[in-house]
């Protein structure tokens, strides 16, 4: 089954090779003109029936549905993809989503950061007679302490918030 890119801004469409190079690079099957997006950014490989995404490793990172991409990702007709402000669709031939044309070109040669923030919470500790405990205890051992202890305060975390 044939795989696509649709690419949000410009509305072209590019068909997805066995394995498909996207980045800045004029090498790349899918090129990405953007300054932020690394020259070889990701991959997209054709697998049995499906296609499966793959950051390598990029400066800025890619996202998939809005969630970082950290380990490979099998993609369905409609997720979208995004790297830096390049938003694509993916359509599968006979999927949801299935649509319309073809990019090309590169772009300079160094990446751009591009900064991203999260809300995050963060927790800080002060373990009562830390200092104590870590000079009686071989290193070891006390990190199977307080690696316990963290797992105790993760789970808490997650069951309350």
């Amino acid at each position: 089954m044939k795989g696509f890119l649709h690419n949000s801004t410009t509305g072209e469409r590019a068909e997805l090779a066995a394995v498909s190079m996207l980045g800045r690079s004029a090498e790349c099957n899918v090129v990405i003109h953007d300054p932020r997006v690394s020259r070889r950014h990701a991959m997209i490989r054709r697998q049995d029936d499906g296609y499966w995404f793959f950051d390598l490793g990029s400066f800025n990172g890619s996202y998939l549905n809005g969630s970082r991409v950290t380990a490979a990702r099998k993609l369905v007709p409609g997720d979208v993809l995004d790297f830096a402000d390049n938003q694509f669709r993916f359509e599968q031939e006979g999927g949801a989503g299935y649509g319309g044309d073809e990019g090309e070109d590169a772009f300079g040669s160094s990446t751009i950061a591009l900064i991203r923030s999260t809300p995050v919470i963060i927790l800080v500790s002060d373990v009562q007679g830390f200092t104590s405990l870590s000079e009686k205890l071989p290193p070891d051992d006390l990190a199977q302490v307080i690696g316990g202890w963290y797992g105790n305060c993760e789970t808490i975390l997650a069951r309350h918030g």
